[in-house]
């Protein structure tokens, strides 16, 4: 099979795919029972390499593990994983823009003689596919808005990490992105001018769920959700505290539940919280068993608050939309508005103000009936637009053909 010759989805091809990501191997079903080591962790690529398997492809995964010394490798018939040990301080790859996992990565990628190379995120992952161009065809999905990283994460080590991106536009004709926001912005920053595909996220757990006959909240104190994977300056989980604490004023037999890493009850978060006094009424859950924290949601969430200044495609905005949820998002954050219909699919506010997130937070607990009204726009646009089938297909199309032919998924 030659590595850059067309393949069209569906036609039942074996095609050997190398994914060069973060990965929660957890959700691969290839590797139950086997005793992995912590690693780098996005459950997306997971569900992706997942699925790839279960439609017949032959799927290897280069991915890093900053608690691993040596290298560790397992393979089975349809699977093949290498986690290479990442020990580098950040001043270390800051000085080199990442030279060394660069490398390590693309010697890795070159080993599996693959006929598809799909990396994610346009960093080290990115920068080291598109090194391997002239072994496979390369397909890289970005999944953030980098200028939005640049003007929140203002330290040098963003700055190089960052910095990659330029050397992946310009050996790329096409890049994935998982929001229409993303084009934007590496058109301005980067200069690209090839194709980018959209090819939204999706979350197999929620939609199950949501599928099943399991209730939503009704009964109760009024809960707010908020769902978070670190509490940097970024994701802006102070000022949904800040907001909290001056919605408890209101409603003050509400409480707020706090998932993500980041948000466990030993944080930096949640002692800024308690020195403060923005704690009270506050659970402090931090990283969850994914199925145990959604049905925690589904069960007694009544609103989702979702604080981050900027947000590609957020998987938890997925959840809490196919768990048919309210949610309050950032009017100017990122993806955010997209993902929830302009204001169709949620109230969508300045979360850079505390009081304005808290009005929000008042309008949805005074009106029931908005709530559910939301709440169903929001399931509804879900299963259109983040759905687990139509994002294996695309993924598939993106993959394998060199023309991308699905019908384009509505960008507003």
């Amino acid at each position: 099979m030659h590595a850059h010759s067309p393949r069209l989805a569906g036609e039942g091809l074996r095609v050997r795919v190398t994914l060069a990501a973060p990965i929660d191997l957890s959700r691969v079903r290839a590797m139950d029972g086997v005793g992995v080591p912590d690693h780098y962790r996005f459950p997306l690529i997971g569900e992706l390499a997942d699925g790839l398997i279960q439609r017949g492809h032959e799927v290897s995964v280069v991915t890093t593990s900053s608690s691993i010394r040596e290298r560790w490798e397992y393979s089975t018939k349809s699977m093949s994983v290498v986690i290479l040990p990442d020990n580098r301080t950040l001043a270390q790859k800051t000085g080199d823009r990442f030279r060394i996992e660069r490398g390590d990565i693309a010697e890795a990628i070159r080993a599996f003689e693959p006929d598809v190379i799909n990396a994610h995120w346009l960093y080290e992952f990115g920068a080291a596919a598109t090194s391997c161009a002239d072994k496979a065809k390369v397909r890289v999905v970005s999944h953030d808005n980098p200028l939005d990283v640049l003007r929140a994460m203002r330290h040098p080590y963003w700055v190089s990490r960052v910095s990659l991106g330029w050397a992946i536009c310009r050996a790329s004709s096409t890049i994935g992105v998982v929001s229409p926001t993303i084009p934007v912005q590496i058109r301005a920053l980067f200069r690209y001018s090839g194709s980018t595909p959209l090819l939204p996220n999706w979350s197999i757990e929620a939609e199950a769920i949501s599928q099943s006959n399991q209730t939503s909240a009704t009964d109760g104190p009024f809960t707010i959700a908020t769902v978070s994977n670190g509490a940097g300056r970024l994701k802006n989980s102070h000022r949904g505290l800040q907001a909290f604490a001056e919605f408890l004023r209101y409603a003050p037999d509400s409480r707020l539940i706090c998932f993500g890493s980041g948000s466990e009850p030993t944080s930096d978060l949640a002692e800024w919280a308690r020195r403060r006094r923005y704690d009270r009424r506050v659970e402090f859950r931090g990283r969850t068993e994914r199925i145990a924290m959604l049905k925690t949601l589904r069960r007694e969430a009544h609103v989702m608050l979702h604080p981050s200044l900027s947000e590609a495609c957020s998987v938890a905005i997925i959840e809490a939309m196919h768990l048919g949820m309210p949610i309050v998002g950032g009017e100017r954050s990122g993806g955010v508005p997209w993902q929830l219909g302009h204001g169709a699919a949620g109230v969508l506010v300045n979360v850079s103000s505390p009081h304005a997130i808290a009005s929000a937070l008042k309008l949805l607990y005074d009106r029931p009936d908005s709530r559910a009204q939301f709440a169903e726009l929001a399931q509804e646009r879900a299963r259109s637009l983040f759905a687990t089938t139509n994002g294996l297909d695309r993924y598939e199309e993106f993959l394998f053909n060199d023309e991308f032919t699905i019908a384009p998924v509505d960008p507003r």
